[in-house]
């Protein structure tokens, strides 16, 4: 009896561990515990009811959402019961699918049953219409056999979630590794304590690869230790599908992970992303983390095959991640202004200067206006419209205002207020800077300078070729521009301090960071002209010319001599110069000269690119232009020249001379008659350039020569000559080939 017992016993034991693992929820693929909380995202595509709406399976792929999966080989049939916890969100019905069996209703409690084929699935659907600002949350509860399962679905409106984090968009980005194959492990410390996680809730992470092409074992963590490996965090650890990658060289994306639970802060949280490097074949490869120079405590932990845990923070600064939170504590249309520089206007003229804005609302920003004062008097409210909405919470943006300047020349200070964000009331706590304004007579004729930022392993770097080239065709001597190298046999050491990271880049009259062929807009077509042209149409305060020659018959040295004559006087002038060399028609052998390109077959269809579009991956046999290869003081300027104090109309000159290295004259060789010296006018209080001029480089010219070049010109004519007559002559001679 005890035995027939103890097999009935074993027997039910048995049935009770099959029915254990008979069922399981998955999300995006990722098995769910019991009672896992998924958040859904607002979907703009119908499946069932009209847009935008919050749906678990937003398409016909059983595998984009919200599933039940059958773990045995026997079909199942079973009950569900969905329970409406809490709704702020809508009063239409919802939408709830098993197996495409779809009812709708409006009660709090609805059941169905289910069938389940042999190690098949079915979809889960729930679909939720928002009239109005709040969240949702519903439990689904499954009975499979003898065993319940659940999984909870929040929804909450879009203005109770952003993007925020160490990481702003747009900073600029650096790469680092250990050159090695092996996994990284790379980790920032979230603390509770901080304004924006205080009662906030954590739904997904966002963060950039460098480059996806040799990477694998992609992972994303929460963890509140620093694990062994990403699967030993006591969080939550989600694995990427290989397809699903995303990277800042091919896509300029980030990559965004939905966590299969949201996470309510509670205490410090280290948020974490893996990945395994299978090969060094780049410089990719080999530096594999991006990272920005903010640095937060602990916000760059880095962990590589077998070596310790080491905060980087001090070194480099924070790894580029960001965190998908809601908060109802923090504000929804908030920006502050973060940076408000001295202004330049022409008296009772329109004028632009920019300003720097941060988002410190949850609904990001689209448009702003604002008001600017001059000397307490404020002039009428104005708007603006970004070229693309900024998401993330704590990001900086650049935008243009507008003033008025005064009737009368002089220095006034002047004050900007952001009155309205998308519209509404700005709430932040600084909606208002002040700055100085210098109002003129008339402005000098400014020449605006690009910095670029590029290199031949760089594939999206042809896109800047062509923008300085449309650039160059647009706005001819008025455009002027310095490509510098990086990691390729063009690169120059000397520039080192003004790389940005970000390639291709570059700075407009070092006043706004942009990309040299889309611009500021950053979409698919050239548009980096309408960024230039607002440079060139802000009013400065100096002329500036230039003349450069060799200065020696061997050419291993070039004097540049720039002029520059104020429009004003004062007692407290900042200025300073900065010298470059450029060359055009640079060309070389060997695979680093090659350039890399990713045009052909990607999104960038404009005519203008029609060239690399249609090319190779490298191109073989570029001519490169504007390319720098000497500098002196380019990063503050030399102020020698100037004093502090500088009176109207008088003209100011100076000499510099910039010797070529060897290594230069060899890149050179052959082609010095390609060469340009440029010069930029700093305002030291500003660090903005205002004003710039180039010249050829001419050849050298001695007292010698003139005298001989005089007595050639007398004995070929009727022995008479005039200053213009010397001055044709010496032209003549320095432009001679």
């Amino acid at each position: 009896m005890n035995r027939l017992f103890t097999s009935f016993l074993l027997s039910v034991l048995t049935t009770l561990s099959v029915w254990a693992q008979s069922a399981e929820f998955r999300f995006h693929g990722q098995p769910l515990a019991d009672g896992a909380v998924v958040t859904l995202d607002m979907e703009e595509d119908p499946f069932e009811i009209d847009p935008p709406f919050f749906s678990s399976n937003p398409s016909e792929n059983p595998m984009n959402g919200l599933i039940l999966v059958n773990l045995t080989d026997a079909k199942l049939s079973g009950v569900s019961m969905l329970t409406v916890e809490k709704n702020t969100l809508t009063t239409d019905p919802l939408q709830w699918c098993m197996g495409g069996l779809c009812d709708r209703f409006t009660d709090t409690e609805h059941t169905k049953n289910f069938t389940l084929p042999a190690n098949g699935s079915i979809q889960v659907q729930f679909d939720v219409y928002p009239t109005r600002e709040g969240v949702l949350e519903a439990t689904i509860a499954a009975m499979v056999g003898l065993r319940r399962i659940s999984v909870t679905v929040r929804c909450a409106n879009v203005p109770d979630q952003a993007w925020w984090g160490n990481y702003a968009d747009g900073s600029t980005l650096k790469s680092v590794g250990a050159s090695t194959k092996d996994t990284y492990d790379c980790a920032a410390l979230y603390r509770a304590s901080r304004t924006e996680l205080k009662g906030a809730t954590i739904h997904g992470v966002r963060f950039y690869l460098n480059d996806k092409t040799n990477l694998s074992d992609v992972k994303v963590w929460l963890s509140t230790t620093r694990p062994a490996s990403a699967d030993k965090a006591d969080i939550a650890c989600v694995s990427v599908d290989q397809s699903q990658l995303k990277d800042y060289v091919h896509d300029g994306a980030m990559m965004e992970v939905q966590l299969p639970s949201a996470y309510a802060v509670e205490k410090d949280v280290y948020v974490g992303y893996s990945f395994k490097v299978n090969t060094l074949a780049t410089d990719y490869d080999k530096n594999p983390v991006l990272y920005c120079s903010a640095k937060m405590a602990d916000g760059f932990w880095l962990h590589v095959g077998k070596t310790s845990w080491t905060n980087y923070t001090s070194w480099y600064g924070n790894l580029t991640t960001q965190l998908l939170i809601s908060n109802p504590n923090l504000k929804t249309n908030s920006v502050s202004v973060n940076n408000l520089t001295k202004a330049v206007g022409v008296k009772s003229q329109q004028g632009t200067v920019m300003a720097t804005g941060m988002t410190d609302g949850l609904a990001g920003v689209t448009s702003i206006d604002y008001i600017v004062s001059i000397g307490g008097t404020p002039q009428p409210e104005r708007h603006y419209t970004l070229p693309q909405q900024v998401t993330a919470y704590g990001a900086s943006f650049t935008f243009p205002v507008e003033f008025t300047a005064p009737a009368t020349s002089g220095t006034y200070s002047y004050d900007l207020q952001i009155t309205k964000v998308n519209g509404q009331s700005n709430l932040a706590e600084i909606t208002k800077a002040t700055a100085t304004m210098l109002t003129l007579d008339r402005t000098a004729t400014r020449r605006s300078v690009m910095e670029e930022y590029t290199g031949t392993w760089c594939g999206w770097c042809p896109r800047g070729m062509v923008g300085m080239t449309n650039l160059e065709r647009d706005f001819g001597d008025r455009f002027i521009g310095i490509a510098m190298h990086n990691a390729d046999p063009m690169e120059q050491s000397v520039f080192s301090s003004l790389m940005t990271g970000r390639f291709p880049s570059c700075r407009i009259d070092r006043t706004v960071e942009c990309e040299p062929y889309l611009g500021t807009a950053r979409g698919t077509t050239f548009a980096s002209d309408i960024d230039f042209r607002r440079a060139l149409e802000t009013p400065t305060e100096a002329d500036l010319s230039l003349f450069a020659t060799w200065s020696d018959d061997n050419c291993t040295e070039i004097n540049l001599s720039p002029s520059v004559t104020f429009l004003y006087s004062t007692n407290n002038a900042s200025y300073s110069l900065a010298y470059f060399i450029v060359a055009d028609g640079l060309t070389g052998t060997g695979s680093k000269w090659n350039q890399v390109n990713f045009l052909p077959g990607s999104q960038y269809t404009d005519a203008d690119l029609g060239f690399f579009r249609n090319a190779a991956n490298p191109v073989e046999g570029l001519v490169y232009n504007h390319v720098a290869i000497a500098g002196q003081s380019v990063t503050q300027g030399d102020a020698s020249a100037f004093g502090s104090s500088i009176v109207s109309g008088k003209e100011i000159t100076t000499t510099t001379t910039i010797p070529l290295s060897t290594s230069v004259q060899n890149l050179i060789a052959g082609n010095k008659d390609n060469l340009r010296g440029i010069v930029l006018l700093l305002d030291t209080e500003t660090g903005k350039v205002v004003n710039a001029a180039q010249a050829p480089v001419m050849k050298r010219i001695t007292i010698e020569d003139i005298t001989q070049l005089i007595n050639q010109y007398l004995d070929s004519d009727d022995g008479t000559i005039t200053v213009g007559d010397i001055t044709a002559l010496i032209e003549r001679y320095l432009t001679q080939k």
